[in-house]
């Protein structure tokens, strides 16, 4: 695991490389489930498809490698779960808001580096991984990608 620390690493990492960020909020768990945390929206860009996949970036405690609950930023495995796409009869406020927040996501390509925060405001402190988005993208699976170490 790559753990930014020092303070020229991170802003030579995020403002000189530019390595997308995505924030995962570990101080409360989500959906409803203990050692369970929701991400920031990701794309990825691959040969594979013609558009990119979007994704959510999950972490679940009951996978195998993630069984140190006390420290979720040292969880091995991070998911990236497809958007689940619907068809709707209307289009309305809802729709025109989920575009804008979907285009001001990070776009990585398959195999891109990105800087995982673990970010847990309630007691102010955040740790900074630096990961690789998986080789291989299935964006019609329910996990279509993994956040993976960089060695």
């Amino acid at each position: 695991m790559k753990f930014l620390r020092d303070r020229k690493e991170i802003a030579r990492e995020i403002n000189i490389k530019m390595t997308p960020v995505v924030r995962i909020d570990i101080s409360k768990s989500a959906f409803g489930f203990d050692d369970c945390y929701k991400g920031d929206r990701i794309q990825i860009e691959t040969p594979r498809y013609d558009y990119p996949v979007r994704c959510f970036v999950n972490m679940y405690g009951d996978e195998k490698g993630n069984e140190d609950h006390d420290h979720p930023w040292r969880y091995e495995k991070i998911s990236l779960n497809p958007e689940t796409i619907c068809l709707t009869a209307g289009f309305g406020y809802s729709d025109v808001a989920d575009m804008a927040e979907w285009s001001r996501t990070p776009i990585v390509k398959a195999g891109g580096k990105v800087v995982v925060m673990f970010d847990d405001p309630v007691n102010k402190n955040c740790y900074l991984r630096v990961m690789k988005v998986s080789d291989r993208i299935d964006a019609f699976c329910m996990k279509a990608g993994m956040l993976e170490d960089i060695d």
